[in-house]
């Protein structure tokens, strides 16, 4: 139904009609999967964290010492999005927060799931 719902106010052009899930749109594809590895570059810490192919770039912060905002670690529930600063490749959102046109724009993300195909992220954080 929710899906229904959200195809039908994107053809009437509304892009911030609210809904809530609980759980994943589709399957949240596994990070291990969702391609290889690279850096984040994150511009307020200062620090440069590799996230390996199997890591997600929440975990790879987490483990590097940092805390960034968080709480489904599933990319329902907008805790843990983070603004991009820059990237090389593609952003690969793998959330059910963001609309289509919120991630075309590479703005922000949501670090619990998605990840970036290039070497390089950098992130306000």
């Amino acid at each position: 139904m929710l899906d229904a719902f959200e195809a039908s106010c994107e053809r009437l052009g509304y892009a911030h009609a609210h809904i809530e899930r609980f759980a994943a749109a589709a399957p949240v594809q596994p990070p291990a999967a969702a391609g290889g590895g690279f850096d984040v570059v994150c511009e307020k810490s200062r620090k440069t964290v590799e996230v390996p192919a199997g890591q997600s770039i929440l975990d790879a912060l987490i483990d590097a010492g940092l805390s960034p905002d968080h709480s489904c670690r599933e990319g329902v529930c907008g805790a843990c999005e983070t603004a991009v600063a820059g990237f090389d490749g593609d952003l690969e959102h793998l959330d059910s927060v963001l609309t289509r046109k919120e991630q075309a724009s590479g703005k922000t993300m949501m670090i619990c799931v998605s990840r970036c195909t290039g070497r390089t992220l950098t992130l306000d954080i």
